[in-house]
């Protein structure tokens, strides 16, 4: 059990205390467990029909097996594209995922000769909710691990403060039974 006495409790509670620095804590991990569960969901539907993408045209079947890879995997040829898939933190409440290579963004909005394949925008849309709730379990974790604590210290201030008010009620009580009188 862990033991407060007043100024280490209110410094606890307190926003610059330990609970909100555990909170802050769990904030922080839960972007980064969101963007890595994106960019995962991104590197999976490479080479599938899970978003119904538009099928590959009969030409570019054509060629990807001429080039020795399987005829009807859009967007996965090499792995390059899935490989380059990764996120960056860029603050305490954001995260972006995303590729560095020219052609994600060809294949994720399209272009004159190419349909739309959206694969990190539909990812995010797709495990948005999954990753939502895994950071709000993140979060609650930290924040029910504070409250089992702060739940002692509260039954402990509970009885003190249960104490204080009987001390209280037998003082009124003596109080009353004095006779002014006699008391000088």
């Amino acid at each position: 059990m862990r033991e407060f006495n007043l100024s280490s409790f209110a410094a606890f509670c307190s926003i610059g205390g330990e609970l909100m620095h555990d909170i802050e804590i769990a904030k922080k991990t839960a972007i980064h467990v969101m963007a890595q569960m994106i960019a995962a969901e991104a590197k999976r539907v490479l080479g599938t029909y899970d978003y119904k993408w538009t099928q590959l045209a009969a030409a570019t079947q054509a060629d990807r097996m001429q080039a020795g890879f399987p005829a009807n995997e859009p967007l996965l040829r090499t792995g390059e594209l899935r490989d380059s898939i990764g996120y960056k933190v860029i603050s305490d409440h954001e995260a972006e995922v995303g590729s560095n290579l020219e052609i994600a963004v060809y294949q994720e909005l399209g272009t004159v000769h190419i349909p739309p394949r959206s694969f990190l925008a539909a990812a995010a849309a797709h495990k948005g909710e999954d990753a939502a709730k895994v950071a709000g379990k993140i979060i609650a974790d930290a924040i029910r691990e504070a409250n089992h604590i702060l739940h002692i210290e509260t039954e402990i201030w509970r009885i003190a403060i249960d104490a204080a008010k009987e001390l209280g009620h037998t003082i009124r009580e003596a109080k009353e039974n004095v006779d002014p009188d006699k008391v000088r």
